[in-house]
């Protein structure tokens, strides 16, 4: 209800709804499917290649995925950029760009205020952050953020920018057309540029129209160094990895991973999987889950995941215990929301988590009679014994694929199943393994907030 309270609808003309790539998709499959995976193969589509002749005054739109998250600072109660990382790896684009005499635009979503203008969802602290970064840049001057990403007044800022100068758009996803793969919302986000530069890895697997669409009605495109970066090393390593293999799957949704599990387990070893989405798997099997989150349409895929695991020899390790929480309503003067809420704000919802204790999946009593976990408790982080079964899984390996945390690291209390298994991994160091960190896999930075020794 608070989030109603603050949100206004921009668009109500929804398009039909056009199916999303799955995250890393473009890397694990030999038919790329959108135009985004096509300036991967393609070194002319680069941004390193270009000379300073092609940009110099050229105006430029950057996507970048400045998806950060945020938290309140005390002292000001203003929200802030609580990890920066994103933002420090989009400068090198940024600056080039700059340097070479584009006038750019950048581009990015924030959370998920599915189409509607929230107040809390605003890139707001993004650009103050960036102002910050790009103040040491030489050639690069920052000239603050337009109050929408499309429309005449923010064509206007666009087209009055000088050479080396940046523009920062706000949230893409006030727009329904983001997400919905709107043609129209393309088009109006492409009028007045020359060029697109998509270095948004994070969110390049999904055909939203400011990642995909948008370049089919922009004549020069390329990808920047985020994405030639990290797409140069995950081909080679998924392309050649040593075995044995364990991928350690988490974070929130099975939906948007359904052509990474795939893959997963038709070519490595062991899967490890805990987050949000193990909640599903373990569903399937019929543990009783009370409110921890359940994407009941994807029951019936995590099922038929095991069952080929099964008959590839793919061993599937899901949580046999879990820590459980429950959540306290914020105060009234605070705009967090729930987990659950349709609407989603990086802001620190995770902060009203009261942790209950660790509930064991593994005994008798955990069945439809007598369930492991209230109605009204949630699993939040994998537990000690999850946490050894784990570390027992990757022992011995010589490649690990990291996608996705083991619970709500966010929040020191519920940290501790991320960081047992990213010490696990450091611990490999004598068997010297590949270790590949993808996607929403946590930073150094995240997990060792508390403690600057760990990992």
């Amino acid at each position: 209800q608070q989030m109603n309270n603050c949100c206004t609808p921009m668009n109500n003309n929804l398009a039909p709804q056009i199916e999303q790539m799955n995250k890393l998709a473009v890397t694990l499959t030999k038919s790329p499917a959108n135009i985004t995976s096509r300036l991967f193969t393609d070194p002319s589509k680069q941004l390193g290649q270009w000379e300073s002749s092609a940009i110099n005054g050229k105006l430029c739109l950057a996507r970048l995925d400045l998806n950060a998250p945020l938290k309140r600072d005390k002292p000001t109660g203003k929200a802030v950029v609580a990890d920066d990382t994103r933002l420090r790896a989009s400068i090198p684009t940024i600056s080039f760009l700059a340097r070479a005499g584009g006038r750019v635009a950048v581009a990015s979503h924030l959370g998920r205020p599915k189409g509607e203008r929230c107040p809390g969802l605003s890139l707001a602290p993004v650009a103050a952050h960036l102002a910050e970064l790009l103040a040491n840049e030489e050639g690069v001057e920052f000239v603050g953020m337009a109050e929408d990403c499309v429309g005449h007044e923010t064509e206007a800022r666009i087209r009055a920018l000088q050479p080396g100068q940046v523009l920062l758009l706000e949230n893409t996803r006030f727009h329904i057309g983001e997400e919905e793969g709107d043609k129209a919302f393309a088009a109006a986000l492409a009028k007045p540029f020359d060029m697109f530069v998509n270095d948004a890895f994070g969110a390049a697997h999904r055909a939203h129209a400011s990642v995909d669409h948008v370049a089919r009605f922009i004549p020069a495109c390329c990808t920047g160094f985020v994405m030639q970066r990290e797409v140069r090393f995950l081909q080679g390593v998924l392309d050649h990895a040593v075995h044995p293999v364990v991928a350690v799957v988490g974070g929130a949704k099975v939906r948007d991973k359904i052509a990474l599990l795939r893959n997963l387990v038709e070519r490595y070893d062991k899967v490890v999987i805990g987050g949000k989405m193990a909640f599903t798997f373990l569903a399937s099997n019929g543990v009783q889950v009370g409110d921890s989150h359940v994407e009941k349409d994807m029951m019936r895929f995590a099922a038929e995941l095991q069952e080929r695991a099964a008959a590839k020899g793919t061993k599937i390790y899901l949580p046999v215990d879990v820590v459980l929480a429950k959540y306290v309503t914020p105060n009234a003067d605070v705009d967090d929301i729930s987990p659950h809420s349709a609407v989603q704000t990086p802001l620190a919802w995770h902060e009203n988590l009261t942790p209950v204790g660790v509930i064991d999946l593994t005994v008798s009593c955990c069945g439809p009679e007598s369930p492991c976990i209230s109605a009204s408790h949630f699993g939040v982080d994998i537990g000690p014994k999850s946490q050894a079964q784990f570390r027992k899984a990757l022992q011995g390996c010589k490649t690990v694929i990291w996608n996705g945390p083991m619970g709500v690291f966010e929040n020191e209390k519920f940290m501790a199943g991320t960081r047992a298994v990213a010490q696990a991994i450091a611990d490999l160091r004598s068997s010297d393994p590949t270790v590949v960190s993808v996607g929403d896999a946590p930073t150094r930075q995240d997990l060792s907030s508390s403690d600057p020794t760990v990992v």
